[in-house]
């Protein structure tokens, strides 16, 4: 079963504008639209996608495909922005 994230969805869309890299995850986690339930399901989302055995040897666009197949199995966001968090993690992983 997906985990719901509809409004954290709509929060991270909502950054869908070149932000910095480095910020992306503060702010995420310091919007106020989120509750601490949703801030505490990114955290876990941003950890679980950007685990080493998702990005073990190999290169950069192998591990965004394996990190965007994971969120979209386990998480109920739309496609732009698995998209958003899978360049953002794999920007981490340079």
């Amino acid at each position: 079963m997906k985990i719901d994230t509809k409004n954290l969805g709509a929060v991270i869309l909502s950054y869908d504008n070149g932000i910095h890299t480095y910020f992306f995850y503060s702010q995420i986690l310091e919007n106020p639209n989120l509750s601490e339930e949703e801030k505490e399901i990114f955290k876990g989302l941003w950890k679980k996608a950007g685990d080493f055995e998702l990005w073990k040897d190999r290169d950069l666009s192998s591990g965004y495909k394996f990190c965007v197949q994971f969120i979209r199995d386990n998480y109920d966001l739309n496609d732009r922005a698995i998209e958003l968090i899978a360049g953002y993690i794999a920007y981490n992983w340079k």
